[in-house]
């Protein structure tokens, strides 16, 4: 834990740790983050001392799959990091995280580079799997920032929505349902992502608790043929979703499944759930509000249901906004 008696300045290579930060009215505090970290918008003013070597927007996930590998085969990491930055400004603490070393920066790369530095800043490290999981993550960046009380406050606030929907659902039938994160390659969110459906009562099949981002064929899905089809493309706007997901349509056998049949295909905002922080409550209200209509306001920009089926225009014209 940085000292107490001085205010810390705070790096973030985590979305997730930076939205946390914010809520624990830290965002003065932060003097530095990754190119992912969006939200609250105004942190999009903050210092950028990573950014990544691999952009999507404008190209498909197929293309995106191949120049990651070419980089990953050259024994290359997929982001460029600032170390000037960091021998100048001298952050009291960074946070990073240990679950992926494609998507973020991982603590590994971080360790192997401090002794560039010029100092020894405290590195404190992420790692949710579970929505438990992301209950401690809070806890320990409020330790780490002499934020204990704020921070079981924000802990019993996010539970408390969640108690909140889970009374709401407690006779609720199974549905099957899947997450989509990935396509071409076809890939199911896994570790918290599955947790908040299944809390729900729904019925996510492909995957097992507990497994990380698992990839399946477009033959797993049909055979589980789930009831609802929800998409949260990783680090995709809802536009890219929207071209993205033509490759699913164009499967063979995808436009039987119950969920295409029944109109029950969503596509919506991945940071919902691909951030394990406090908005992952927000996600699990949108899902609730889908499954079980009145259940809850839903989050602002929180998706949108396919009204054209199949897609006609692969535009958002195919589509009607949740909010």
């Amino acid at each position: 834990m940085v000292n107490k008696d001085r205010q810390i300045s705070i790096c973030s290579l985590v979305p997730a740790a930076t939205e946390i930060l914010c809520e624990l009215n830290l965002e003065d505090n932060i003097i530095g983050v990754s190119d992912l970290c969006s939200y609250p918008d105004s942190i999009r003013s903050k210092t950028k001392i990573s950014k990544s070597r691999v952009i999507t927007e404008g190209f498909t996930s197929a293309e995106v799959e191949s120049e990651m590998n070419r980089i990953l085969e050259l024994g290359e990491v997929p982001y460029e990091v600032d170390d000037e930055w960091f021998k100048n400004e001298k952050p009291d603490l960074i946070i990073t995280q240990d679950n992926c070393y494609i998507c973020e920066i991982d603590v590994n790369y971080v360790e192997s580079r401090i002794q560039g530095f010029g100092y020894d800043p405290e590195v404190l490290v992420i790692d949710p799997k579970s929505i438990s999981d992301i209950y401690d993550a809070i806890k320990s960046i409020a330790y780490s920032t002499n934020k204990t009380f704020e921070g079981n406050r924000l802990v019993s606030r996010l539970s408390e929505r969640v108690d909140t929907i889970l009374d709401l659902f407690k006779d609720y039938r199974a549905t099957r349902v899947i997450s989509i994160e990935g396509v071409n390659p076809l890939v199911l969110g896994g570790y918290w992502i599955p947790e908040m459906y299944r809390m729900l009562g729904c019925d996510y099949g492909v995957i097992n608790p507990g497994s990380s981002a698992l990839r399946i064929g477009i033959e797993d899905i049909i055979r589980f043929d789930p009831e609802f089809v929800f998409v949260d493309l990783c680090s995709s706007s809802l536009e890219r979703q929207i071209t993205e997901v033509r490759w699913l349509f164009e499967q063979p056998g995808f436009m039987d499944v119950s969920a295409i049949q029944r109109g029950n295909f969503y596509i919506l905002e991945h940071e919902y759930f691909s951030n394990p922080g406090p908005r992952f409550v927000d996600g699990i209200e949108l899902i609730a509000n889908v499954l079980k209509p009145f259940s809850g306001s839903f989050p602002k920009h929180g998706g949108l249901k396919l009204i054209n089926v199949p897609p006609l225009a692969h535009s958002i014209e195919d589509y009607v906004g949740l909010v």
